[in-house]
């Protein structure tokens, strides 16, 4: 008999009780997946280095039910004593509410330094690894910290990367950001392997081109020549990315890990 599905998409997903953390809230796909988690029942850390940004998304997710929780925190992710701030941070708030520690860590904050080779400068190159790739190197650690606790969960633990279509197929003038978004996925598989054993999952998006206060800075031109390779013939929303991420974070994906998921409306790079 086939299951059926709840017409409650929280009651499908069952995330109530848990505290996930999500990276990079503070505007397009890290507050629309802060927006989606909270309505499917979790309590929500939103992490950003703005500040008013991410105050903001608590702000709004407020606004859509006065019940929801969602904890603003000023993180840079590319610090590590930040990051274990963070942790501790969203650790005593899941302790009071649910007596447990956070279960979902979301990896989405990103940043880009656009140009060709010969025009970037190594710190260019540094500065988007350090928070594409260092950053969610040093969250996956903080979160492996607490690996004692999942085995004997009810629920795995879930760790979601957001990487990039650009890691398969690299992209002109992106040779920092394609660097760091392939290197999110060596992190993803390498990290599945390590951390099952202790009930811990580990899987990774790659979000084709959504339209983010990010991509708004790509030029016109630029964009009608890409949604000519979209088989679906639109720009991805914010939405599709963080429902799969919803999905991941749940139990209905218990058994997938190391998993790489293409969410780009099937794009010819």
């Amino acid at each position: 008999m086939a299951a059926v599905i709840p017409s409650n998409p929280a009651a499908w997903l069952n995330l109530t009780g848990r505290v996930a953390i999500v990276t990079g809230s503070g505007s397009g796909i890290g507050r629309s997946i802060c927006q989606t988690l909270a309505a499917a029942g979790c309590a929500v850390v939103a992490a950003d280095l703005d500040a008013e940004k991410v105050k903001e998304t608590a702000g709004m997710i407020a606004k859509e039910d006065s019940k929801a929780i969602c904890f603003p925190v000023k993180t840079d992710v590319s610090d590590s004593a930040e990051v274990e701030k963070l942790f501790k941070r969203a650790e005593e708030m899941s302790q009071d509410l649910f007596s447990a520690p956070p279960s979902i860590l979301v990896n989405c904050a990103g940043i880009t330094r656009d140009g060709w080779i010969g025009n970037l400068t190594p710190g260019e190159f540094d500065d988007v690894l350090s928070v594409n790739l260092l950053g969610p190197w040093l969250t996956s650690r903080q979160f492996s910290l607490r690996k004692s606790y999942f085995p004997s969960s009810p629920h795995s633990g879930s760790i979601i990367n957001i990487s990039s279509i650009v890691a398969l197929h690299g992209n002109l003038g992106q040779s920092n950001y394609a660097a760091s978004k392939a290197g999110v996925l060596g992190l993803t598989r390498s990290l599945s392997k390590e951390l099952s054993t202790y009930n811990i999952r580990v899987n990774c998006i790659l979000p084709g081109f959504i339209s983010t206060p990010m991509s708004s800075a790509v030029p016109d031109k630029i964009k009608e020549n890409m949604v000519q390779k979209i088989a679906l013939g639109r720009f991805g929303r914010v939405e599709d990315v963080a429902d799969l991420t919803a999905f991941l974070a749940s139990e209905r994906s218990g058994y997938m890990t190391g998993c790489e998921i293409n969410c780009d409306g099937n794009i010819a790079m």
